[in-house]
């Protein structure tokens, strides 16, 4: 018997090809066939399926900063974010971001989508449908004075106040409160 080399290794990612492991504390990536693909350096490796193609992107975490890599660890999203989470509101995926205790929305070539200057943030997912018209997820950002969604659209996204986002969810006949908060 030999020793261990990993300190553990959880289910496989959702994809089924590769997986995370846990080595001294740190994870990095594995291929179903035991190949390391990316060392154990990272405090958190998320595998995330951005794009609509085959390429595998991870979220990862390292000295309390997120950032967006490859298999081949090249950068794809700089790492200078608090916080990263996403929607697959578009063929594009929409990244909420998180610095300086400031929210924003940027696509994933880091182009600025709503300035990170918002208190708050939350993802609100689902699909709400009714004839013609269909909102999926969306994002809501909010200051004291100013709310704004952020709604997929059949190219690219757009930006809307909180009142026609309230005439929207009335139009889908959706619980206004329940989904706006």
């Amino acid at each position: 018997i030999t020793d261990p080399i990993f300190d553990s290794i959880p289910l496989l990612f959702p994809g089924g090809s590769v997986t995370n492991f846990y080595q001294n504390g740190k994870q990095g990536v594995l291929s179903l066939n035991g190949t390391i693909l990316i060392e154990a350096k990272y405090n958190e490796v998320r595998f995330e399926n951005l794009t609509n193609k085959e390429e595998q992107l991870f979220l990862i975490k390292k000295d309390n900063k997120y950032s967006i890599i490859d298999v081949n660890e090249k950068n794809i999203l700089s790492a200078n974010y608090d916080y990263i989470d996403y929607t697959e509101m578009t063929d594009m995926p929409v990244l909420l971001v998180k610095r300086n205790n400031k929210y924003g929305v940027i696509d994933l070539e880091d182009n600025v989508i709503e300035k990170i200057t918002y208190d708050n943030a939350k993802i609100k997912t689902g699909m709400f449908e009714k004839g013609d018209n269909t909102l999926r997820d969306f994002i809501r950002l909010n200051n004291k004075n100013d709310t704004i969604f952020v709604l997929p659209e059949r190219k690219g996204i757009k930006k809307i106040n909180s009142t026609n986002m309230r005439n929207l969810l009335i139009e889908l006949d959706e619980d206004v409160n329940k989904i706006l908060y």
